[in-house]
């Protein structure tokens, strides 16, 4: 897979758009299992105060030399209150 169909599969399948629904479904899920931390990294939490940012798209293949096991890795750098939290990492498997 070349740069050009990366970018055409990601537009496709609207993984730019994707990956944020999948960042709030978690989150919800960490509120629930994890209140207490949850409240402590995201104090007033509302998820307009998070803002994202796409910043890597790759191809990764394993398991050489068969490379049987391929993936595209979408890295969202993700933000809360003009505080970086960290990176969501969406795997999707081709």
């Amino acid at each position: 897979m070349n740069t050009k169909e990366l970018k055409e599969f990601i537009e496709k399948y609207s993984f730019d758009t994707k990956i944020i629904e999948c960042l709030e479904l978690y989150l919800e899920e960490y509120k629930k299992e994890h209140l207490e931390e949850f409240n402590e990294v995201f104090p007033n939490y509302s998820f307009s105060k998070i803002d994202t940012w796409l910043s890597n798209v790759s191809f990764k293949a394993y398991n050489w030399p068969e490379l049987d096991y391929v993936n595209i890795v979408i890295d969202l750098i993700v933000s809360y209150e003009d505080s970086e939290i960290g990176v969501y990492q969406l795997f999707c498997n081709i």
